[in-house]
C-alpha cells in the first residue's frame, strides 16, 4: 500500500481508508494508539516491558508473574 510523495494527497488516502475500515479494525487501531500512548508516558523506551502501578517498568521479562516478583523485590528494598 504505498503512498504517494504528495504530504496532502497521502493525508486525503489514509483519511479515506481509516474512514472506510470496519469496526473492528477500528477497535484495533485504537487500541494500539492507546498502548503506544502509555508507552510514551511512562517512559518505556525497549521492549518487552511490563508496567507496574504507572511508575515501575520491568524490561527484558515477558511472564507477568516474573515480572511482578521483580517488583516486588525493587518495592521491599524501598526504591518507591
Amino acid at each position: 500500500m504505498d503512498m504517494p510523495a504528495d504530504p496532502a494527497q497521502s493525508k486525503r488516502i489514509a483519511l479515506d481508508r481509516i474512514q472506510h475500515m470496519d469496526d473492528q479494525s477500528k477497535t484495533k487501531m485504537q487500541m494500539a494508539a492507546q498502548g503506544l500512548a502509555k508507552a510514551m508516558q511512562y517512559g518505556v523506551d525497549r521492549y518487552p516491558a511490563i508496567v507496574f502501578d504507572g511508575q515501575a517498568v520491568v524490561y527484558g521479562v515477558t511472564d507477568v508473574q516474573s515480572a511482578l516478583a521483580h517488583y516486588r523485590v525493587w518495592r521491599r528494598e524501598g526504591k518507591r
